[in-house]
């Protein structure tokens, strides 16, 4: 019996190979220029209905949203985050409508109040604490629901061409302001 069993498994050692294509991104990764971070904590500030990046009205639910692998917490206008953080990713992301934030895709805007008719993401940085803070200039952020849980899939340049690309699935604490 127990070569039989052997014989059946082994087709599924193929099966469960490594994949060739190393550009795979796990959940819970964010590769910049081909350097791996993984997040393990998210906060989001909900700001609720607000102006349009400085236009003002309320076509819009703002989040400003915050992925570590440190501990996070929220300080008035900011946040802390634990000694012990290599890593944050922050981006601030209008939904379009006044019923809260939605799935969809958000594209990067630096002067969002020229098109205040989509979602769209913007003012963030990618901060890695062993090197600069850079700000996204261009891309986009898919955002949909596994169940309750937010995810975020990223596919953003930032300054000097650099390349942000991951995905976010672990939930986060949610501070309503």
């Amino acid at each position: 019996m127990k070569k039989l069993s052997l014989i059946f498994l082994f087709p599924l050692l193929f099966a469960c190979s490594k994949d060739d294509n190393d550009d795979v991104v796990l959940f819970n990764e964010i590769i910049v220029n081909g350097e791996s971070f993984i997040p393990t904590n998210g906060l989001i500030r909900d700001l609720g209905i607000g102006d349009n990046f400085g236009v003002k009205g309320d076509s819009h639910y703002l989040y400003d949203i915050y992925i570590s692998d440190g501990e996070l917490s929220p300080d008035g206008d900011g946040i802390d985050f634990a000694d012990n953080t290599t890593f944050i990713f922050s981006f601030a992301a209008w939904s379009l409508g006044t019923d809260g934030f939605h799935e969809g895709t958000y594209e990067f805007e630096l002067s969002p109040s020229q098109n205040p008719s989509k979602n769209y993401f913007g003012l963030g940085e990618f901060h890695d604490f062993g090197g600069a803070a850079l700000q996204p200039v261009d891309g986009t952020l898919t955002v949909s629901k596994d169940g309750a849980k937010l995810v975020f899939d990223f596919d953003v340049t930032l300054q000097d061409d650099v390349s942000l690309t991951g995905n976010y699935s672990l939930g986060f604490e949610v501070v309503k302001l």
